[in-house]
């Protein structure tokens, strides 16, 4: 079962806690503090759902692009392996060079497409990014 489900799954569970001590004739402040800590380790777990949900929601938008690049490159790997040679006269060289260029932009397009996806995507969720070790990280 996803985490999400699971955490909604002990939402109903958390708000019978609170229905029960507020039902609770005599509460003592141990009685409060328990709840409150109980309350308090509910909202991190809930806070902490959230952000791996998103995280796990950046891990797949970068996958999917990184399959795309895969095809791109497996495209332009295929397309390279079938020059046996560099054509001797300038012309065809122009060409391919210019396809080779393209390829290049094609691919660099690619990854500032993933890349600002994945920014838009976290700063619409209202976290920070962090460049850490070549990979984005959610503080």
């Amino acid at each position: 079962m996803p985490l999400s489900l699971l955490v909604q799954a002990l939402g109903p569970e958390v708000e019978d806690v609170q229905a029960i001590f507020r039902s609770v004739a005599r509460k003592t402040p141990a009685m409060q503090t328990k709840l409150d800590k109980c309350l308090n380790k509910w909202n991190q777990l809930w806070s902490s759902s959230h952000v791996y949900i998103e995280r796990l929601k950046c891990v797949e938008i970068v996958l999917t692009g990184l399959e795309e690049a895969t095809t791109v490159v497996s495209e332009f790997e295929l397309k390279l392996a079938s020059y046996e040679e560099l054509p001797s006269n300038v012309e065809a060289l122009q060409v391919v060079s210019f396809m080779n260029t393209s390829w290049q932009t094609t691919l660099s397009s690619m990854m500032i497409i993933t890349m600002i996806v994945v920014h838009y995507h976290h700063r619409h969720h209202h976290h920070q990014l962090y460049w850490w070790d070549g990979l984005w990280t959610v503080l």
